[in-house]
């Protein structure tokens, strides 16, 4: 954490004060009170002038309907995230479905806005958010990994200098996306999309990220080469690329 946090926690209270007030008097309450907690940049560090402030309520017992409530407070960009208990455990599920580590990321690092009056509760899902993060994500099955060899192969297939500029900067971003969270589910490591895509990699294999930034760069500037020898070498241990012979049943 690189910022003084108090300012902020202010403003999370005034917002949550002005917009949710009924959330705001049983925060302040000793019986079931919700969990409220500020999450994102500002709590990890790297935030920028337009990063928004995350703030994440979670009740015990409903007050207000789940949603999603972006607004503009004090010339902040907040984005309020209102769940219960079932919508943390099924937000959990869909996680560990997709590999990914989002909410228990939130719950383990969010800092608390208000004093913890709750604690039972919030030692329950903190429990639940940390067994879930320890135990690690499915490992991919073979019908898996295939699928996502082939994918990245097509991509592969598409990647040429000579194609329009624009295609070929969605091809790239495409591998990046595919490619990065093949690497992470290949080796049993959580993944997530987008920013949090290259933090993952970052921090389990650094080395990778590097080198693998250096070829998506050097695709951009149209000498996609270095990045197709890449990608092959990724795949390369697990069967290389995949096309002849892929069959995936309809739903």
């Amino acid at each position: 954490m690189t910022h003084n946090l108090d300012p902020l926690f202010d403003i999370a209270r005034r917002a949550i004060k002005t917009y949710y007030p009924a959330l705001f008097e049983a925060a302040r309450s000793q019986d079931k009170a919700p969990i409220i907690l500020l999450s994102g940049s500002f709590v990890r560090g790297g935030a920028t002038k337009k990063s928004d402030l995350d703030i994440v309520i979670i009740q015990e017992e409903e007050i207000v309907s789940p949603k999603r409530h972006s607004v503009v407070f004090e010339n902040y960009p907040i984005e309020l995230f209102i769940k219960t208990r079932k919508a943390v455990d099924d937000f959990i599920q869909i996680c560990i479905e997709r590999g990914h580590a989002t909410t228990m990321d939130i719950i383990l690092n969010g800092v608390p806005i208000f004093p913890i009056s709750n604690q039972s509760f919030y030692d329950k899902i903190k429990a639940k958010a940390l067994n879930t993060l320890n135990q690690g994500p499915p490992s991919l099955s073979q019908a898996e990994i295939d699928s996502r060899r082939y994918v990245i192969t097509d991509l592969l297939d598409d990647l040429d200098d000579n194609r329009d500029t624009l295609e070929q900067f969605a091809i790239i971003a495409s591998l990046y996306d595919r490619v990065g969270d093949f690497y992470l589910r290949i080796n049993n490591q959580w993944s997530g999309h987008s920013k949090a895509l290259a933090r993952l990699l970052k921090v389990y294999d650094a080395e990778f990220s590097i080198e693998f930034h250096k070829r998506l760069i050097k695709a951009q500037n149209q000498q996609s080469l270095p990045l197709f020898k890449f990608i092959e070498k990724v795949l390369e241990p697990y069967g290389g690329r995949f096309f002849e012979g892929y069959k995936k049943e309809a739903n």
